[in-house]
Formats: structure tokens, sequence, C-alpha cells
């Protein structure tokens, strides 16, 4: 399943940057992310790995992400891998002359049981997804522009 989002921030790259990969700004906007820590940051990122814990209808569901693009102020791209599901995250910034447009990639592929629902369900599924998405980026914006 794969999603694209683009969204004007008016706030240059590199504090739209930091809020993407800052740990404790990802908490403030990321949707149930209610923990997130580095592993291993490695000197050129790319390889670096981290653990994401979400919670949504009192169930924990905890994530390792690697590190697999980084462009710093222009670029960064992580893999996530749970039980159920892979998800791939691609966030490119371009610099709009002191705003920036942010844009998502973003592609799902469920895995095991979980394959079943993405076939059965996709459409709502990604439905959802979507306006999560947008809800999640409109917090991002509004805490970025006012900051």
């Amino acid at each position: 399943m794969k999603t694209t989002f683009t969204i004007d921030i008016d706030a240059p790259p590199s504090k739209v940057f930091y809020w993407l990969t800052d740990s404790d700004r990802l908490l403030e906007w990321v949707p149930n992310l209610i923990e997130h820590e580095e592993i291993e940051n490695l000197d050129g990122v790319v390889g670096s790995t981290d653990r994401h814990v979400y919670l949504e209808n009192d169930r924990r569901t905890e994530m390792e992400g690697v590190v697999v693009a980084y462009e710093q102020d222009e670029r960064v791209a992580t893999e996530l891998r749970s039980k159920g599901f892979m998800l791939f995250l691609d966030y490119r910034l371009e610099d709009l002359g002191g705003s920036t447009r942010l844009t998502q990639d973003c592609d799902v592929v469920f895995r095991g049981f979980f394959k079943i629902i993405g076939i059965c369900m996709g459409r709502l599924v990604k439905k959802g997804a979507e306006q999560k998405l947008a809800e999640s980026f409109g917090v991002l914006k509004q805490k970025i522009e006012s900051s």
C-alpha cells in the first residue's frame, strides 16, 4: 500500500528537517508514538538504528528502524519493521525560498496474517492512513510555524 502526502510549511528546510529527525520532536506530532530511542547512531547516519513504540487501542506495537537515506535538510528515509508489516518512509524537503515543501512517500508491506487483512481491507486501511497522515502533518505544520 503506497501513499504520498505533500504540505507546505512556513519555515526553512533546516527547521523542518530538525522536527523530522529529533526524537523529542517526533513524540510531539507522530500519532500514537509513545517512545522513540536511538539504538545505534552512526557518523554517516545511514545505517543508524532506532526503536519506535506506538500505542493504539491499548495495544503496544514495537518497531525497529534503520535509516536508509540521509541528506541534511533535504531528505531522510527510514525502513521500519514490526511482526505484521514493514513500513518505508521517505521524506523529501524542497526549499521554496524561506518556506519548505515537505513530501512523504510511504509504502507499507503487510506480512503473515496482516497480509490477508491488507488484501481484504486495503482501500479502507489506505483511506484511514491518509486521513491520519493529513492530521499529523497538520499538527507538524502548526508546531513548526508557531515555534
